[in-house]
């Protein structure tokens, strides 16, 4: 006998997350944290009022929670180009932050505000649409938010 709680079998039991097919879903912000070790912030979003299932067809799109993430400047950001090569990756990063605090009527001017609005729970609660896609990164595939607007 062993120590384990529970018996399971691995090879029979694995199976790939449910994901939410790629659309434009209704949902709210539920929580919202800052990563500091990437210079991110995401935005976790609760999709709800839309119906339909994940690629599963058994799990439901409401209920699910898919992130939009915001990238800050890191160190150096300014002497480094985009893929285009129109802009620094500060700029980008500059304008995109401007975007989506315009699209979610928020204020995210300076880190000082985006870290007292994060600690105070400020943005919890704010309803959305969102676009969501499905993204692959080191062999996994998950779902993010492309794009977010207040409703």
């Amino acid at each position: 006998m062993s120590d384990f709680e529970a018996n399971f079998n691995v090879e029979e039991e694995a199976m790939e997350d449910p994901l939410v097919p790629d659309g434009t879903y209704n949902g709210s912000i539920t929580s919202v944290k800052f990563y500091p070790e990437g210079q991110n912030l995401k935005f976790y979003i609760t999709l709800s009022d839309n119906g339909g299932m994940c690629t599963d067809g058994e799990t439901p799109v409401d209920g699910a929670t898919v992130p939009l993430t915001v990238w800050f400047p890191k160190a150096g950001d300014r002497d480094l180009q985009t893929a285009s090569g129109r802009q620094s990756k500060h700029q980008w990063k500059v304008n995109n932050i401007k975007k989506v605090s315009n699209k979610l009527g928020i204020t995210m001017n300076t880190p000082e505000q985006i870290m007292d609005a994060v600690n105070n729970s400020e943005w919890v609660g704010i309803e959305v649409s969102c676009k969501v896609s499905t993204n692959e990164y080191e062999g996994n595939i998950n779902n993010q938010v492309d794009s977010a607007e207040a409703i």
